[in-house]
C-alpha cells in the first residue's frame, strides 16, 4: 500500500499493484508500508530515495523485536534474522518512521460513530499514529508543513 498527501495535507492509501513504476511517479509523496512481511518481500526493489522517506507502520509488531531480533521469537522471527533488512528497519526506526504497538497507551480511544449514534472503540495503535504523524514533515509541502492528524471514524 502507499500512503500519499492530497490536499490540505491529508493522507491516503492506496494499493500498490507495480512497485517500482507507482512508486517513481509519486515524487514528492511519502510511501508507507503497513505490514512487515510485504515490505519484506519488496524492499529491495524500491528506490533508494523513495525508501529514504518511507514510512513503516507495523500494528502488529514490537519495536524491541526490531532493535534486538535474537532476543525474540515471533511469527516474524525468520525474517528478521536477515541482518541487512533487520538494520535497514533499525535505520528507519532511528530516523523516527517506525511506528510499532509498543508505543501507544494502552487506553482505548472512543470515537463517534455517526451512524449508529453511538460510540466505537479504536484500537489506541491508530490514535497513537494519528498523533505521530502530525510531527512529520509533509514532503508534498517540501516540508514546510507537517501531515493533519488521520481521521478516526467508524463506518
Amino acid at each position: 500500500y502507499g500512503l500519499s498527501s492530497t490536499d490540505n495535507n491529508k493522507l491516503s492509501v492506496t494499493p500498490e499493484i507495480q512497485i517500482t513504476d507507482s512508486l517513481s511517479k509519486m515524487s514528492h509523496s511519502r510511501t508507507a508500508f503497513i505490514d512487515l512481511n510485504g515490505f519484506y518481500e519488496c524492499w529491495r526493489l524500491i528506490p533508494s530515495d523513495l525508501l529514504f522517506d518511507a514510512i513503516l507502520i507495523f500494528p502488529k509488531i514490537n519495536s524491541q523485536w526490531i532493535l534486538t531480533p535474537d532476543k525474540y521469537l515471533h511469527e516474524y522471527s525468520e525474517i528478521l534474522w536477515d541482518d541487512v533488512f533487520v538494520k535497514l528497519l533499525q535505520w528507519k526506526y532511528e530516523q523516527g518512521l517506525v511506528f510499532c504497538n509498543d508505543n501507544i497507551i494502552v487506553n482505548k480511544v472512543m470515537v463517534n460513530n455517526k451512524e449508529q449514534g453511538g460510540q466505537v472503540i479504536i484500537d489506541p495503535f491508530w490514535s497513537y499514529l494519528s498523533t505521530a504523524i502530525t510531527h512529520l514533515a509533509d514532503p508534498v509541502t517540501f516540508k514546510t508543513s507537517n501531515y493533519n492528524p488521520l481521521i478516526l471514524t467508524h463506518e
